[in-house]
């Protein structure tokens, strides 16, 4: 994970702690999964935290698990 993702992360889950956007980070999360900067660890970090996005959490995980299988 380059730096730029970790202050993104970081940014997303203080606005999420502080209850100013309970869902931060959701759409990001959801561009690294299946975008061309594909991050599906972050993603899944992000999906997690936020919690009750199952389906999402599910396709950071085989998107994860396909760039694995790429290597």
């Amino acid at each position: 994970m380059d730096e730029r993702t970790a202050l993104i992360l970081s940014r997303d889950k203080i606005l999420r702690v502080i209850g100013r956007d309970p869902t931060a980070g959701l759409t990001q999360a959801r561009a690294w999964i299946s975008g061309s900067d594909r991050q599906p660890d972050a993603a899944y970090a992000v999906i997690k935290d936020i919690g009750g996005y199952e389906e999402d959490l599910q396709a950071a995980k085989l998107a994860e698990e396909k760039i694995r299988q790429e290597r």
